[in-house]
C-alpha cells in the first residue's frame, strides 16, 4: 500500500535562499567592478589618444613628415643694390651648394648586393681637390653616419659644380648632392665697401647696408619637399612639392659711383703719400637734402673677398704682432665716418661763425685784431694763432680766410656759454644723426653744467678743440650752415623697390629744423668761398666753379691751430 508524503516537503535540488542571495551579491559586485574597470580603461585610452592626437599632434606630425620626406631649402634671390644712376653695386646670381649624406654613403659602402667602386677616402680626396677644401674635414663629416645633411661648400661657381656633377655621374657616387643656391656679387669690388657691406655664409647681411636692410633684401626662402622610402631614397618625382622662394626687395641708394670713385682715389693718394696710422675717411653730402653722394674709409677691402687683409699698414701690424687677423679684418670693415670720433679743429669754426652771426654778435662789417695770440680768463697760457706774428687788423671775411684763432675765440665768447651750447644741440651734435647705417656713435662733449662754468671751454670749442665729433655729425652741421640753415637727417637709401620696380618706400627729405636764417647762411657761404679763392684753402680752387671750404688741422697740445 503506497505511503502518503507531506505536501509541503522541499525540493532537495533547490538551493538554500542564503546561498542564492550570496550568489546575487557576487554577481552584482562583479558587474560593478567590471563596469568601473571598463570606465577606467576608457578614460585611460581617452587621455592617451587625446595626448597623441591633440596635445602632441604637431610634434608627431612633424616627426612623421621628417621620417617620410626630405626637404631642401631654395635660397631666395637677394635684392640688388643700385647707385643713384642705376649702376649695380650688389647683385645675386645662381650658384650651387654641395652637400653630402653620410648615412647614404655608409649604406652604399655596406651594400653587398650592389657593391660600389669607390671608398670614403677616394671620394673625399676627389671632392677636396675639386672644391679646394680640406680632405680631413670631408672625412670627419662622412663619419657622422646618422646625418643626412652635411654641407661641403656653399655657393660654388657653375664650372666647379659641373665638375662635381661629372665626377658623381662617372663614378656612380651615392650620397653627394648639389642644390641650387644664390651667390652675392659686387661688380665694383672695393668701391664703397664699408657702406655696402657684405653677407655671411648663411646669406645674412653682416655689415653696411647689407646688414641694415637685411630684412628687405633677403626675401623668403623656398622649399623642395620630396617623399622618401624606408631606405631614405627619394621616391618618384611626382611625390615632390616645390614652394617658390620670394625674391628680396631692391635698394636704390644716393651714392654716385663716379663721385665715390674720385673720393676714394683722392683718399688713397693721400694715404699712400702720408701713411696715416689710423687710416682716413671722407664724405660727400648733398646739402639740399642730406643724401650721401659718397662715403669712404681707409683701409679698404674687396667685398668679393672680404676676409682677406690686403692693406699694407695692417699687414705690417700683423707681422709685428700688434694685430691678429680678426683685429685687422675688423679695422678694414670699420666705417670711420660713423663709428669713429675725432677732434675737428678749424673745420668746426664754420659753426662758431654761424652762431655769432645769427645772434647778431658779429656782422660782415665786424673787424678783429690779431697779435698772434690771445689770453682767456681761467687759462694761464696763451692761445696762439697759426700765424704767430699775427694777422693784424682784419675784416670778418678775412678772419675766416686766415682761420684766425683769436678772432674765432672772440666770436665764441661774444655768444656766451649757454647760448653756444644751445647751438651745439640745435646743430644735432649731442645726438646720433639717425643715418640708415649700423654702428653709428655719438660725439664726445662736456655736459652742459660743466661747460657753462668754464669760459676756457667755450674758447677752445670756438676753434674746434677739446671735444670729439663723428665725421657724419660734423658734415651734417656744416651743411646746415650753408644750405639756408636747414638741418637734415643724412641718409643713403633713396627708395626700396620690389623686383618689378614698384616703389615700396621713399625717403622723406623734410628738414628736421631750421637752425640759422637764410641771411646768416648766405654770409657763411660768402666767407667760405673767400677761404678757397683768397684764404687758406686755395688748393681747393676748381676752374669754372665757385667753391667754398674750410681748412682744418687739430693740434693736440691745445695751444695753436
Amino acid at each position: 500500500m503506497p505511503q502518503n508524503f507531506p505536501t509541503n516537503r522541499q525540493n532537495p535540488n533547490r538551493k538554500d535562499e542564503s546561498i542564492r542571495r550570496a550568489n546575487r551579491v557576487i554577481q552584482t559586485r562583479t558587474f560593478v567592478l567590471m563596469l568601473i574597470m571598463g570606465i577606467g580603461m576608457f578614460f585611460l585610452l581617452f587621455f592617451k589618444l587625446y595626448n597623441l592626437q591633440i596635445t602632441r599632434h604637431e610634434e608627431l606630425q612633424a616627426k612623421a613628415v621628417s621620417q617620410q620626406t626630405r626637404s631642401s631649402v631654395v635660397t631666395a634671390s637677394r635684392g640688388a643694390i643700385y647707385d643713384a644712376s642705376g649702376n649695380i653695386l650688389a647683385i645675386s646670381s645662381t650658384a650651387e651648394t654641395i652637400f653630402l649624406s653620410p648615412k647614404e654613403i655608409n649604406d652604399a659602402l655596406n651594400d653587398e648586393e650592389n657593391p660600389v667602386a669607390w671608398t670614403k677616402e677616394v671620394l673625399a680626396a676627389a671632392l677636396a681637390k675639386i672644391l679646394d677644401v680640406s680632405e680631413e674635414g670631408i672625412l670627419k663629416k662622412m663619419a657622422r653616419t646618422d646625418s643626412m645633411y652635411e654641407v661641403l661648400k656653399f655657393r660654388v661657381e657653375e664650372d666647379i659644380a659641373d665638375q662635381v656633377r661629372q665626377y658623381i655621374n662617372d663614378n656612380k657616387v651615392k650620397g653627394v648632392y648639389l642644390t641650387t643656391d644664390a651667390k652675392r656679387y659686387y661688380p665694383y669690388g672695393d668701391l664703397a665697401a664699408q657702406v655696402i657691406g657684405f653677407v655671411g655664409v648663411d646669406y645674412t647681411g653682416l655689415f653696411g647696408l647689407e646688414a641694415e636692410y637685411d630684412k628687405e633684401l633677403q626675401g623668403q626662402s623656398g622649399l623642395v619637399v620630396t617623399a622618401k622610402a624606408n631606405q631614405q631614397n627619394d621616391l618618384l618625382y611626382e611625390y615632390s612639392q616645390y614652394f617658390d622662394p620670394e625674391n628680396g626687395d631692391e635698394l636704390q641708394v644716393t651714392l654716385e659711383a663716379t663721385v665715390q670713385y674720385y673720393l676714394e682715389k683722392g683718399m688713397k693718394d693721400m694715404c699712400d703719400a702720408y701713411s696715416p696710422a689710423n687710416g682716413a675717411t671722407g664724405i660727400v653730402l648733398d646739402v639740399r637734402n642730406g643724401g650721401i653722394l659718397a662715403m669712404a674709409s681707409f683701409p679698404n677691402y674687396d667685398l668679393n673677398d672680404y676676409a682677406t687683409v690686403t692693406d699694407k699698414t695692417l699687414l705690417e701690424q700683423m707681422e709685428r704682432g700688434e694685430l691678429d687677423e680678426e683685429g685687422a679684418q675688423q679695422k678694414q670693415w670699420r666705417n670711420k665716418a660713423l663709428n669713429d670720433t675725432y677732434e675737428p679743429g678749424s673745420t668746426f669754426k664754420i659753426l662758431t661763425l654761424a652762431a655769432a652771426l645769427e645772434e647778431g654778435k658779429v656782422t660782415k662789417n665786424s673787424t678783429f685784431y690779431c697779435s698772434g695770440s690771445t689770453h682767456v680768463q681761467g687759462w694761464n697760457k696763451a692761445i696762439y694763432c697759426s700765424n704767430h706774428s699775427g694777422h693784424g687788423q682784419q675784416t670778418l671775411i678775412e678772419a675766416v680766410g686766415h682761420s684766425c684763432n683769436p678772432a674765432f675765440i672772440s666770436m665764441g665768447l661774444s655768444v656766451g656759454t649757454e647760448t653756444y651750447y644751445k647751438y651745439l644741440k640745435s646743430f644735432g651734435l649731442m645726438d646720433k644723426t639717425g643715418i640708415d647705417m649700423i654702428g653709428e656713435v655719438k660725439g664726445i662733449f662736456q655736459d652742459e653744467k660743466s661747460f657753462n662754468s668754464q669760459v676756457v671751454s667755450l674758447a677752445s670749442y670756438s676753434f674746434g678743440q677739446t671735444f670729439n665729433v663723428t665725421p657724419i655729425e660734423l658734415i651734417r652741421a656744416q651743411a646746415a650752415c650753408v644750405n639756408g640753415g636747414y638741418l637734415y637727417q643724412p641718409y643713403i637709401v633713396e627708395q626700396v623697390l620690389d623686383e618689378d620696380g614698384n616703389v615700396l618706400s621713399q625717403h622723406d627729405s623734410t628738414p628736421v629744423r631750421q637752425v640759422i636764417s637764410e641771411e646768416t647762411s648766405a654770409i657763411v657761404r660768402e666767407a667760405l668761398e673767400y677761404v678757397v679763392s683768397s684764404g687758406s684753402g686755395k688748393n681747393g680752387r676748381v676752374a669754372g666753379y665757385r667753391i667754398g671750404g674750410k681748412t682744418g688741422t687739430a693740434d693736440k697740445t691745445g695751444t695753436k691751430d
